[in-house]
């Protein structure tokens, strides 16, 4: 008798064991670590390049792990496409295509939100305690987001001491960058390992280094001329952290 309910004990433990096993819930993405503790640069992306040059974004993010780098987006960039993506009325032209806005804007927050979820991603979102002054309150005045993206890129330059290229369309967000030691980069027509060959040779420092023409890369812009609207700061930035 012993033996029997001991046997019908175990079968009932085993199946709720089954049961459970089913029924179990697939675990949340879970991001470890800090991109920056291990990075040797960071790239800042602008809200008008994941606006405009979503397709170069995502195909630079496949090539920049082995590299070190951490791209980096702003707090006030994920506001400014939370504002976008209900409005309907604006059309941007990419391509010579006309597409709404709030479809390109939930094009960009949804690369972001899968990019962060993803085993070794290379893509990072600015932390809430990562700035330098207190951020505003209302950044729908322009000015203060970007002054918002600046202080970013210049958290990462004081105080991770890292060097930071940031890859934005505003000229005068791109002049005040380079006046704050900041490389930039505008209108990019040279393909992903285009940019990146220019970031790595940079430094975040130098001028952009010339990309081997004999070996024209075909990227998703599909373009192999050299860009002309790439800026170096003129001062040298703190040199990054080695990591043992």
């Amino acid at each position: 008798i012993h033996i029997l309910i001991h046997g019908i004990r175990a079968s009932i433990m085993q199946s709720a064991s089954t049961a459970s096993g089913t029924n179990r819930q697939p675990m949340l993405s879970k991001i470890d670590g800090d991109l920056l503790e291990t990075a040797r640069m960071a790239v800042v992306i602008d809200t008008n390049y994941l606006i405009h040059d979503l397709r170069l974004i995502q195909a630079l993010s496949r090539l920049v792990h082995d590299e070190k780098l951490a791209i980096v987006i702003p707090s006030a960039v994920i506001q400014e496409l939370d504002n976008m993506k209900n409005n309907r009325r604006e059309t941007v032209e990419i391509s010579g295509r006309v597409l709404p806005l709030a479809d390109l804007s939930r094009a960009a927050s949804n690369f972001i939100s899968g990019k962060l979820g993803s085993k070794d991603s290379t893509l990072r979102c600015q932390k809430v305690s990562e700035f330098l002054n207190p951020p505003p309150k209302d950044i729908r005045d322009k000015d203060k987001g970007d002054e918002r993206i600046l202080d970013c890129c210049l958290y990462i330059i004081e105080r991770r001491e890292l060097p930071v290229v940031m890859l934005t369309r505003d000229r005068n967000l791109s002049i005040k960058a380079l006046a704050n030691g900041c490389a930039t980069c505008g209108d990019w027509n040279n393909g992903a390992r285009g940019l990146l060959l220019a970031i790595l040779s940079s430094g975040g420092l130098q001028a952009l280094a010339p990309v081997d023409e004999t070996s024209p890369e075909t990227t998703d812009q599909g373009s192999s001329a050299p860009s002309s609207n790439y800026h170096a700061p003129k001062r040298p930035l703190r040199k990054a952290k080695r990591v043992s």
